[in-house]
């Protein structure tokens, strides 16, 4: 429970420049992160009960191979070009509440997939 309330607290903090960048919100502030960290302390509390017990793996490991690691980046980096090159001139047209407008926002919307992404791509599948 400890592990999911950091980890759940981590992720609305991560989350909360996406949350104060928002324009239009229509509510304060504090009420969609109260939302996100309720929400991810469950979602995290699954990932702490379950994941260990049926991966036989750590939820987070620090070994990580320098292999894997440059192969990842560059997987990531030719995805993000491909995408850049092929979907994004036309989904900005339609979609440009979807794209950052500057660097601040850039990095908003890049801790809030951070906090997000891994958890309900990669932990949430196995609780």
């Amino acid at each position: 429970m400890v592990s999911a309330a950091i980890a759940a607290a981590l992720s609305a903090a991560f989350s909360l420049p996406r949350i104060l960048f928002w324009e239009n919100r229509p509510f304060s502030a504090w009420y969609p992160e109260a939302i996100i960290f309720s929400c991810g302390f469950v979602l995290w509390a699954f990932v702490f009960a379950w994941h260990t017990e049926y991966t036989r793996r750590p939820v987070f490991s620090l070994r990580i191979k320098p292999w894997l690691v440059a192969a990842a980046t560059v997987a990531g980096i030719i995805a993000a070009l491909l995408l850049h090159w092929l979907f994004d001139p036309t989904l900005r047209v339609h979609n440009p509440q979807d794209y950052p407008v500057d660097f601040k926002h850039w990095i908003a919307h890049t801790l809030f997939a951070l906090a997000f992404v891994q958890l309900f791509l990669l932990f949430a599948p196995f609780a």
